[in-house]
C-alpha cells in the first residue's frame, strides 16, 4: 500500500489539491465526570508551494 493511503473517508476537493492538502482527525475522550463521550475533530490545512 503507499505511504499516503488513508483509511478516513474522501475529502472532497478544496480549490487546487496540489497546493492545498486538508487532513481530519477525529479523537474520542471520555474523560467528562458524567461519563459521556466527547469527539474532538481535528483540521490540519497545510498549504505546499504558497507559502
Amino acid at each position: 500500500m503507499p505511504k499516503n493511503a488513508k483509511t478516513a473517508a474522501p475529502i472532497p476537493h478544496i480549490g487546487s489539491s496540489d497546493h492545498l492538502s486538508v487532513s481530519l482527525k477525529s479523537t474520542t475522550k471520555t474523560t467528562n465526570s458524567e461519563g459521556r463521550q466527547v469527539v474532538a475533530t481535528e483540521c490540519y490545512f497545510s498549504f505546499k508551494g504558497l507559502l
